[in-house]
């Protein structure tokens, strides 16, 4: 009787057990062109092409994992919650969808393999991250973009954005919302920059 007593009360525990233990799921998060900036057609095309180079991105911040600063020199990475796409992925194909949209160069691309491009994109993501100041969480986003024309190797144009935005709640869901709305705005301001810089160009 001892003996099934106790084998009852092991079952109970192991049971027991079994039930309080939870699966924890992850959760991925998207960058992805902003509904609130409309991409509208440049008023003249540029005969040219452009080649956008792979994005740069520095270390800390260049796998799925999402960083967290919350002191000076300190950042920790979240457990549970990750980006989806590498951001160096994600950054490239955002800017070679609005690029195209814009309609500012004849052609653009990730590489011409036949025929050399006129200008070769560069662009360096030195932050990405979530800040935390207080008990508030701001998405960062320290983006560059440099414009090289090839022939020449000379810089036509450079344009950097070091931009903070509070969420209105700790959610990592609105801080990819977030950087989805700044990087928006930045391209839609670059493209502007460079239709101005190369207005001497040809157009179609």
């Amino acid at each position: 009787m001892t003996n099934k007593l106790l084998f009852i009360a092991l079952l109970m525990f192991i049971t027991a057990g079994c039930g309080s233990n939870k699966t924890v799921l992850k959760k991925y998060y998207l960058i992805e062109p902003s509904s609130a900036t409309e991409i509208t057609v440049a008023e003249q095309t540029a005969d040219v092409l452009c080649e956008v180079a792979d994005v740069m991105v520095a270390p800390a911040f260049a796998t799925t994992q999402i960083a967290l600063r919350d002191e000076s020199h300190q950042i920790q990475y979240f457990g549970h919650h990750e980006w989806a796409v590498r951001p160096q992925e994600t950054f490239l194909h955002h800017i070679l969808n609005h690029l195209s949209d814009r309609e500012t160069f004849k052609r653009v691309a990730n590489r011409f393999w036949h025929t050399p491009a006129t200008y070769i994109l560069n662009t360096q993501i030195h932050h990405l991250e979530v800040l935390q100041k207080e008990k508030a969480f701001y998405a960062h986003l320290n983006i560059e973009f440099t414009l090289i024309e090839t022939k020449t190797d000379r810089i036509i144009l450079k344009h950097k954005a070091d931009k903070e935005q509070r969420l209105e709640e700790r959610d990592l869901n609105l801080m990819a919302q977030a950087i989805s709305e700044l990087l928006s705005k930045e391209l839609v301001t670059l493209t502007q920059l460079i239709e101005a810089a190369i207005s001497d160009y040809p157009t179609e």
